[in-house]
């Protein structure tokens, strides 16, 4: 049973070499698409050029918007959360030390 696998194994490479020799030496085998090299003239491989790069970097212009608009995002909400704290710090106390509920109280007796 070894013998026969070990003759399984050589004969799959042998195969994949003659594929793989085959793909290289000739390429006209192995086109992607037929129909994109049946317009010869200039404009229409111009045509399937361009919308082949558009294609192509479509997702990663798509991918790149989001996460730029993730980044302004983010950094506009902790801009608003630093606003927030800063002023909560600065009404909080008074230079008393008072809270803001008896700052009323107090101003009043100051007066």
């Amino acid at each position: 049973m070894a013998i026969f696998q070990k003759a399984v194994g050589a004969i799959h490479r042998a195969v994949g070499a003659v594929v793989a020799s085959v793909i290289v030496a000739v390429p006209g085998i192995v086109l992607a698409c037929p129909v994109c090299l049946s317009g010869r003239d200039d404009e229409t491989q111009l045509a399937f050029r361009v919308s082949t790069a558009a294609m192509t970097f479509l997702p990663f212009l798509l991918v790149g918007g989001l996460l730029l608009w993730l980044r302004k995002r983010f950094r506009a909400i902790a801009a608003e959360e630093e606003r927030m704290a800063s002023e909560r710090s600065a009404h909080s106390m008074d230079p008393v030390g008072a809270p803001p509920v008896i700052q009323p109280v107090i101003q009043q007796v100051i007066r």
